[in-house]
């Protein structure tokens, strides 16, 4: 039998990112620029490039309102330093993931187009697993353990962790 986080990666498919987080910056609501520029100017403040790659954002439906939801993932953000891409090399850690744990943010829709911060937290390799959720992810890297395991599920205001049975 499939163990609950295998699960949760192969649900992955349900939901309609990973987006690209390439796309005009203006086309995201202001919570999820904010966000985006911190990343960026602290990554420029090192003198660093900085680049999103596709597994940073996610468009998800937490809420259940028929309206995109964004879960940002820093895992998915790098800061190169001058001349690292060029070479084909990797981007160093950054500021945003500590210990392998990464900094995420779920921003969700609200009445007449707005949108808010829902929840912020560390994880390790935190995604959505599904269109509702939950987000799955774990309290350690390199855990096996179903202890290291938490999915995330929408109370209604935030994300809380799911009562194991």
């Amino acid at each position: 039998m499939a163990e609950p986080l295998s699960i949760a990666l192969l649900m992955l498919a349900a939901v309609q990112g990973p987006n690209s987080a390439q796309r005009d910056f203006h086309d995201y609501p202001p919570p999820v620029r904010a966000i985006m520029a911190e990343l960026r100017q602290s990554c420029r403040a090192r003198r660093g490039d900085p680049q999103f790659v596709p597994d940073f954002f996610f468009s998800v439906d937490i809420n259940r309102d028929r309206r995109d939801d964004y879960f940002l993932n820093s895992q998915g953000f790098q800061c190169f330093r001058p001349g690292q891409r060029e070479a084909g090399e990797e981007a160093p850690p950054h500021a945003y993931c500590a210990r392998d744990l990464c900094m995420n943010w779920l921003v969700v829709s609200q009445p007449r187009g707005r949108f808010r911060l829902a929840w912020r937290g560390r994880a390790y390799n935190a995604m959505p697993a599904g269109e509702n959720g939950p987000i799955a992810t774990q309290t350690r890297a390199n855990c096996q353990s179903d202890r290291c395991r938490v999915n995330l599920v929408w109370n209604g205001t935030t994300l809380v962790p799911q009562r194991r049975r």
